[in-house]
């Protein structure tokens, strides 16, 4: 036994059978005794083991379902901001169309104007050239 546990701690960790049938694991637990009390722990462990998996199996769906409904939760509000974004950009693109509208307007009132000027300029300049071009032809 000395000779198993000095194995079985040592470095690397092993797992170590013994001449009276006992384990000595990585963890340095010791697991035997004899085939009966191994079947009598294996029954005990097995039936504790499935009315576990099967409480766990039970509670499953449960959780399942709830996991599913936070999540579908988490989709229509994440789909309900999506839309409340989308409904801001074409807002701000809204805004940003009119402001160049806006813009484009103001320009186009300025051309006018500048237009207009030289248009009055050279319509003087026209008037002044036929009036002497009249005066021209009198004299």
């Amino acid at each position: 036994m000395q000779q198993a546990i000095r194995i079985a701690y040592g470095e690397p960790r092993w797992r170590v059978g013994t001449l009276n049938d006992e384990l000595i694991d990585a963890f340095g637990r010791i697991i035997g005794g004899g085939p009966k009390a191994r079947d009598i722990m294996n029954s005990i462990f097995s039936f504790d083991m499935t009315l576990k998996i099967v409480r766990n199996l039970e509670q499953e769906p449960n959780h399942l379902e709830k996991q599913w409904k936070e999540f579908e939760d988490e989709l229509k509000s994440l789909q309900s901001q999506l839309q409340e974004k989308k409904g801001e950009v074409l807002k701000i693109r809204a805004e940003n169309d009119i402001t160049k509208f806006e813009s484009n307007i103001t320009n186009n009132v300025i051309r006018l104007s500048n237009l207009q000027k030289k248009f009055s300029r050279k319509l003087q300049l026209f008037v002044l050239f036929m009036t002497g071009l009249m005066n021209g032809i009198k004299n």
